[in-house]
């Protein structure tokens, strides 16, 4: 056998390994590292603040592989009022437990989604920030909300009258898990339901 055709075959076997190698450090990080999001439809359930509190404290320990999670409702639509120009408009609420960012309304367009240390704080649609305010840049303005007062943390991209604010207990529709890992990702999160 010529030499270049045995050189050929060692490097063909090479690649052939490195690629395999490759391949497969892939999967294991797909499988078991890169954050997967499932949704979930929990009506009809009673799942409720309470469950995703108690899934927290398990994970703790480690034993959910969660990364991030949100439980969140849609209430009736309720007249929001601007404190500073007078203005009241009627927007759907949406009460979020946990990172508001997975109830998935919308990009942020200004600010951020707030903390739930912070207090009472809210984060609306350019559709009703321009329509209570004029204008979308609102950060820090007081809105009020039946007898309860919150301040704008963030605008996010929509053309709906959507506000959404966090919320400490109750049941809730919809709920979003961030997990460690995509393996069998959906079969988890039906077993930490109790499914």
């Amino acid at each position: 056998m010529k030499k270049e055709t045995v050189i050929f075959r060692w490097l063909l076997v090479v690649l052939l390994s490195v690629s395999l190698v490759w391949g497969a450090a892939a999967v294991w990080r797909l499988w078991f590292l890169i954050p997967c999001r499932v949704e979930a439809d929990c009506r009809g359930r009673e799942t409720s603040v309470e469950d995703i509190r108690q899934w927290e404290e398990q994970d703790d320990q480690g034993a959910l592989g969660l990364f991030r999670l949100a439980g969140w409702r849609i209430d009736r639509e309720q007249q929001v009022f601007s404190v500073n120009t007078g203005r009241h408009q009627s927007a759907r609420i949406i009460s979020v437990y946990g990172s508001m960012e997975l109830a998935g309304q919308g990009e942020l367009l200004c600010g951020r989604y707030g903390l739930p240390l912070e207090g009472d704080f809210c984060v609306v649609t350019e559709a009703l920030a321009r329509e209570l305010l004029g204008s979308t840049w609102i950060l820090g303005e007081p809105l009020q909300l039946g007898g309860r007062r919150m301040t704008v943390a963030g605008v996010i991209r929509s053309q709906e009258r959507i506000l959404l604010m966090p919320m400490e207990e109750g049941v809730i529709q919809q709920l979003a898990v961030e997990l460690k890992g995509c393996g069998r990702a959906r079969e988890r999160v039906e077993r930490m339901m109790g499914e």
